[in-house]
Order: structure tokens, then C-alpha cells, then sequence
């Protein structure tokens, strides 16, 4: 036993020499240090969008890069593609990424090419630079990982001795969302949707209207990578089929309108009051760079079928220790920002890979670029229920805002800024980037 914690303190002490050595001074003590290296698309004046990875307060150029001969691993060419876009990078096999991974890292050091050239054209500041949609979501799939919010939503609507289905402890619940409204961070504002509403009296005519329930979802989402299943081929849990799917993650705000979506979800689920934004955070962070932060799987409430049960080792490392904040805030209405959420995503009840075999059960096939949420992420304390549905109970228990107002649902020009920071190796950090969106007001006229 003390060979095993002396390694791992040696493991951690090269870690925390290496982040000190590295050659962008800044990437210490940010949420960008040397054990993260998340990938993302980034343009700036005068130039097209180009894949970048971000280290400390600076975007490596890997078009720049590959270029001029410094990155030349396994994959680097997916990387330094015209396209700008992560898309042929994340088509390839898990090797792939970890060999350019491994390259980044050697290059970020003392003596390395790019340490004697400097940075120069290489690399631009995050500040000065504009973020695009990192890859094309071609299918989304949003889940409904977290049994305290499913039991919380069920309780309000179905009471709490029915506040679980039958199915929910035995299969990943989900339904498909829409790919072309997920956009990154900082690109597109959601507008407060128009959709139908439910009778003011039982049997009577629906109403149309400005939804006036719009809320925000703190969800992880999950980037599938590597080359297809086969139609007909399910990607097993077992022998780590399912993990080697999983390219990365970003935050997700599955923006909702909440009294669209209680008139519509009865019998296929939500529809129109799911489907009009879906924010990610701009950075992907990759999956190996959360291996220190993954941590036990809470315990099943039950018997699970075989296809998705885990063993004890397996069961240890299947969820992900990331600690989650949301927080509002007004232009001219209070300094910073009001805390509305503090959570960590360690509270799911179905983990990313189980996610993954379930949704290929059937033989269905994942692509690369598809994008597969955990839905809202919520705990047992109030604070951290990740969405106002839950935190205010249905908008009976106001948040109290910094100007005296408060909120039981959005209101128009609320800015609402996700964040995540998984724990890393020696005490790192693990940042995504933020997930932003202020909310605008309704079209004045619909159809």
C-alpha cells in the first residue's frame, strides 16, 4: 500500500512540475492548465475558423501548426484541416487523438520547437479571439441521467408516490432532440418562444402566446467520436466499448419552455418547448483529460439487466467528479451575478457509457459529432437543483435577486452563465469555458 501511494504522489508531483514548466506562464493556475488541453474553433480578424486548443490565456493555432511542421502526429492533419471544424479529428480512432494529445503536451514544454521559436504566429490570445461551433451536431439525444430530478419533476406533477415510473431504475430514459438549434456559446441568444398553451379550463380551446416559463437545464453533454457502429451492431458495455466512444464533453443549457412543455409532453414527450436553443460551451474538453475526475457511480436502486450492469472496479470510475455553477445576471440591474445552482455532476444515476450501449441497444448507429446530454443535473439539496422548475418549486418558491426582484421562471435580458471545473491530477483544474445566453424578448408576431 505505501508503494502504491508514494507512486501516485510521485505521478502527482511530475504533474505539478510539468504544469510549473510549461511555456504559456498563465496556464497554471487557470481552468486551461497543461492536463486539460481542450479542443475548440476559433477565428479571428482577417482570418477563417481554424481548430485551436486552449492553454492558460492562449489558443495554439493548429492550422499554424501543422503548417509549419510542428505538430505532425498520428491525427495532426484532421486538426490542421481547411474546414475548421473538429469533425474529421473526431472521426478518427481514440489512438489518434491520443497521440496529438501527447504531441500538444511535448510541445508546450522547455526545449521544444515551439519553446525556441516562441509562440508568435502560433498562438493568439482567448480574449482577441471569436469561438465558432467546434463540430456538426449530427444527432442529439437528451437523457434523464439524474434521479433526483426526475424525482423531484415527478413528485410535483404525478405526486411523490408515483414521482418515478416503472421503467426509470431499469434503462436510461431519453428522448431525441434537435441538432440544428444546439449552438455554441456567445453565437446565438435564445428568443423567448411562442407556443401553445393549455386550456385555462379542462376541456377548453388552447391558447397561443409568448411562452411565460422559459427556464435554463444545467446538463453535461457528451461528444461521441471514432468511426460508426455498424447499423445493427450495439456498442457494448463490457471491455471498454463503450468509454472508447467518448471523444469528450462540453456544459449544456438546454433552454425550456416550461407551460409548452406541460400542455405537448403528454404522450411523446417535449416537442416545441425544447426545440428552439440548446447553448454548449465552446471548448471540448477531451474525455482522457477527465480521467483524474472520475470517481464511484451512485449505488443502483435495484436489480439492473446485464447489458448495463456495472462491476465493482467498473462501477468506481463511472461517474465524473465536476463541480457545476449557474449563475444570473443583468445588465445595469446588480454587480455580478446571483447564484442560482451549485451541484456536481457525480450525483447521475446512469453513466455516460451506460448512456452510450443503451442508446445502441437496438443496433442503432452513433456517428461521429453526435451529442448526447444527461439532461438536468440535479442533487438532494435545494441549491443544487439545476433548473427554476425545481429551485423554485414551480415558481412557488421565488429566488430573491440583488435588486429586490425575484425569479420563479426567466425574464427578458436575464443572462444565465454555466461553468464547470472537474479535478484534475495534483490539484489542476479542468475548465470547459462558460455556457452564456441572454434571454430576448418574444417576436412580436408568430406564423
Amino acid at each position: 500500500r505505501k508503494a502504491v501511494a508514494s507512486g501516485s504522489r510521485s505521478t502527482q508531483g511530475h504533474m505539478a512540475d510539468a504544469r510549473a514548466q510549461c511555456i504559456v506562464p498563465s496556464a497554471q493556475d487557470s481552468g486551461f492548465p497543461l492536463e486539460n488541453l481542450p479542443f475548440g474553433v476559433f477565428e479571428t480578424d482577417g482570418l477563417g475558423p481554424r481548430v485551436g486548443v486552449a492553454i492558460g490565456d492562449m489558443i495554439l493555432d493548429c492550422r499554424a501548426l501543422t503548417r509549419d511542421g510542428l505538430l505532425d502526429a498520428d491525427g495532426a492533419h484532421a486538426l490542421g484541416s481547411e474546414r475548421g471544424s473538429l469533425d474529421e479529428f473526431i472521426s478518427l480512432e481514440p489512438s489518434a487523438w491520443a497521440a496529438s494529445r501527447e504531441a500538444i503536451t511535448a510541445l508546450l514544454m522547455p526545449g521544444s520547437p515551439l519553446a525556441r521559436s516562441g509562440l508568435g504566429t502560433h498562438a493568439v490570445l482567448r480574449a482577441e479571439a471569436r469561438m465558432r461551433m467546434p463540430f456538426t451536431v449530427g444527432d442529439y439525444t437528451d437523457f434523464y441521467a439524474s434521479i433526483d430530478h426526475a424525482r423531484n419533476v415527478g413528485t410535483m406533477f404525478r405526486g411523490a408516490a408515483n414521482a418515478l415510473n416503472p421503467n426509470w431504475t431499469w434503462m436510461p430514459i431519453a428522448y431525441h432532440g434537435r441538432a440544428s438549434s444546439v449552438v455554441v456559446s456567445g453565437s446565438v441568444d435564445p428568443r423567448r418562444p411562442w407556443g401553445q398553451l393549455a386550456p385555462a379550463e379542462p376541456g377548453g380551446r388552447p391558447r397561443l402566446g409568448p411562452s411565460a416559463e422559459v427556464d435554463y437545464e444545467l446538463e453535461l453533454g457528451f461528444v461521441i467520436g471514432g468511426p460508426p457502429n455498424p447499423i445493427g451492431e450495439p456498442v457494448r458495455l463490457r471491455g471498454g466499448g463503450a468509454d472508447a466512444r467518448l471523444f469528450g464533453a462540453v456544459l449544456v443549457n438546454d433552454w425550456s419552455a416550461r407551460d409548452v412543455q406541460r400542455w405537448e409532453y403528454v404522450p411523446l414527450g417535449p416537442f416545441t418547448s425544447k426545440n428552439f436553443l440548446t447553448t454548449i460551451s465552446p471548448w471540448v474538453v477531451p474525455y482522457a483529460a477527465l480521467d483524474a475526475a472520475r470517481c464511484p457511480l451512485r449505488d443502483p436502486e435495484g436489480d439492473t439487466l446485464d447489458y448495463l450492469a456495472l462491476n465493482a472496479s467498473e462501477r468506481k470510475r463511472a461517474a465524473l467528479d465536476i463541480d457545476l455553477e449557474v449563475g444570473l445576471s443583468r445588465r445595469g440591474a446588480w454587480e455580478g451575478e446571483a447564484e442560482l445552482c451549485r451541484g456536481n455532476a457525480r450525483t447521475v444515476y446512469w453513466s455516460a457509457a451506460q448512456q452510450v450501449t443503451h442508446h445502441t441497444l437496438t443496433g442503432c448507429n452513433l456517428r461521429p459529432g453526435d451529442l448526447l446530454a444527461t439532461g438536468t443535473i440535479s442533487g438532494v439539496q435545494p441549491e443544487s437543483r439545476g433548473c427554476l422548475l425545481e429551485r423554485t418549486w414551480r415558481a412557488e418558491q421565488p429566488i430573491p435577486m440583488p435588486d429586490g426582484s425575484t425569479r420563479g421562471f426567466l425574464q427578458d435580458g436575464d443572462t444565465v452563465t454555466i461553468r464547470g471545473y472537474a479535478r484534475g491530477p495534483a490539484g489542476a483544474r479542468i475548465g470547459f469555458g462558460e455556457c452564456v445566453g441572454t434571454l430576448q424578448p418574444a417576436s412580436d408576431r408568430v406564423c
